[in-house]
């Protein structure tokens, strides 16, 4: 990556380092019980439960029977988390569409050049 001609690929990377660095450390943290934190009940009577039940496929049918979790580990850290992810991922796609938009622009400028040449 040249920093002169290239342009900076900033939500790309932070998406990496999110999910490649942040992401992994906080969970170490989280299941060495070093992040501050509640654990929270889950509500098994609500509707995703019935829905779960309901429905037979052959991939839910492959699965084991495992007990479902009862509880659920809720921070403030993680929610940070979350919404930093969820920012950098829109930004990201957001980039990634003005990339698409300007190599079609590209492709269409080098087509009429080439054939001004001809």
């Amino acid at each position: 990556m040249d920093r002169q001609k290239d342009p900076p690929r900033v939500p790309e990377l932070q998406l990496n380092f999110i999910k490649h660095l942040v992401a992994p450390l906080y969970h170490s943290m989280a299941n060495s019980c070093l992040v501050p934190g509640a654990w929270v009940e889950i509500d098994q009577d609500g509707p995703s439960g019935a829905e779960n039940s309901g429905s037979t496929s052959d991939l839910n049918s492959a699965k084991p029977n495992i007990m479902p979790h009862t509880h659920k580990f809720e921070s403030v850290l993680q929610k940070n988390l979350d919404a930093n992810y969820a920012i950098w991922k829109e930004r990201n796609e957001v980039y990634q569409s003005a990339l698409k938009k300007e190599a079609q622009s590209n492709g269409i400028k080098e087509e009429e050049e080439e054939g001004a040449k001809v």
